[in-house]
């Protein structure tokens, strides 16, 4: 494609390390457009003249050299925000070494350093998080997914397949319950799912104020009668699960999943013996939030 002066790229300015992988991408494709990578990708000397070449042929040259060298640099210019020349003077780029490939090398250097350990600070912390640490689920999850995009955007992605392995350990400590559910028989589900499952837990803890239905006890010394346990005198006894806890019918299978399909079946009616649920079995992810295992 021929060059024109008036001619920009059609790429978004780079602003800053965060994005700076996807912008070298679209910048050399832009460049390769006008056949102007060249002067990028490889130290392209000055011409010299040439063994029995005449001094117009030369001038011609030489000329056509400056022109496309100056073009590839008006294009990268116009690519990059002024804030960013701050930085890389600060690492001694300036007019005097102004070039192509000198900029391109001194941005490779400079800002593939700070993304590298940007990036590798953000992995960290993703491999690293912890849903004990975070006051609800859905907080935990909201981080959890946000850094997975800040890695992803950076070209450095995440596979689901390594999302999921976050994922059950974060929650292996705060939801026990759940995760041993989630991996019974090791046989897990596949990323979207457990996704979802965990979302509707989020859902169901910011509905049903979770926090409340599971409160520390009294500094009453006596057990309930009921349940045998110590908790608040205004907690109610609970047929369904046979506990005492503050919520309806639905915070017994929040806090008891492997319970609910056993006492369905109980209530209404069936005549066949019922066989209950194995702690763990992913037939007992059925409460009201639609969660299946």
């Amino acid at each position: 494609m021929p060059f024109k002066e008036s001619m920009t790229t059609q790429v978004k300015p780079f602003q800053g390390e965060s994005d700076f992988v996807n912008w070298q991408r679209r910048i050399r494709r832009q460049l390769q457009a006008f056949d102007l990578w060249e002067y990028v990708e490889e130290d392209k000397p000055t011409p010299v003249p040439g063994e029995d070449e005449d001094q117009e042929d030369f001038s011609q040259r030489l000329k056509e050299h400056k022109k496309e060298r100056n073009q590839a640099m008006h294009l990268l210019e116009n690519a990059i925000h002024d804030d960013v020349f701050d930085t890389l003077r600060s690492h001694g780029y300036d007019l005097l070494n102004s070039d192509p490939k000198v900029l391109m090398d001194t941005l490779n250097t400079v800002l593939t350093k700070a993304t590298t350990g940007s990036i590798q600070s953000i992995g960290q912390e993703l491999f690293s998080l912890d849903a004990d640490k975070f006051d609800s689920l859905r907080h935990y999850l909201n981080r959890a997914t946000y850094l997975r995009e800040r890695v992803n955007n950076a070209g450095m992605g995440i596979t689901d397949k390594a999302m999921q392995t976050i994922l059950f350990g974060g929650v292996q400590k705060s939801y026990p319950q759940l995760y041993f559910n989630l991996t019974y028989g090791g046989h897990a589900p596949d990323y979207v799912t457990v996704l979802q499952t965990l979302q509707a837990l989020a859902n169901d803890e910011t509905q049903l104020s979770l926090a409340q239905v599971t409160g520390g006890t009294t500094g009453d010394d006596k057990h309930c009668k009921k349940c045998g346990k110590k908790h608040p005198k205004d907690w109610p006894h609970h047929e369904a699960c046979k506990r005492c806890h503050k919520g309806g019918d639905d915070a017994c299978w929040l806090l008891h999943p492997e319970l609910r399909e056993q006492w369905q079946q109980a209530r209404s009616g069936g005549s066949t013996p019922v066989t209950p649920t194995p702690v763990g079995n992913p037939a007992g992810l059925h409460f009201h939030s639609g969660i299946h295992g």
